[in-house]
């Protein structure tokens, strides 16, 4: 988070994401927490950000 407008990002073994729906989630992840989730890519959005690719999240679940 910051002042760069991205907010939270999320990545996996190769991609950067934004996600677009945190706030329905009910969760947020802290900085370094690892995580697995599903998702669904998102074609019909653009981002300010330019991070990565834009999803939404289907599943998230911390790993412990």
């Amino acid at each position: 988070t910051g002042f760069d407008g991205c907010g939270v990002l999320v990545q996996n073994d190769t991609e950067t994401f934004e996600v677009l729906n945190w706030a329905e989630m009910n969760f947020m992840p802290e900085d370094g927490m690892e995580i697995c989730f599903d998702y669904n890519l998102e074609y019909d959005w653009a981002s300010i950000c330019m991070k990565g690719s834009m999803i939404t999240i289907t599943d998230c679940q911390v790993l412990e």
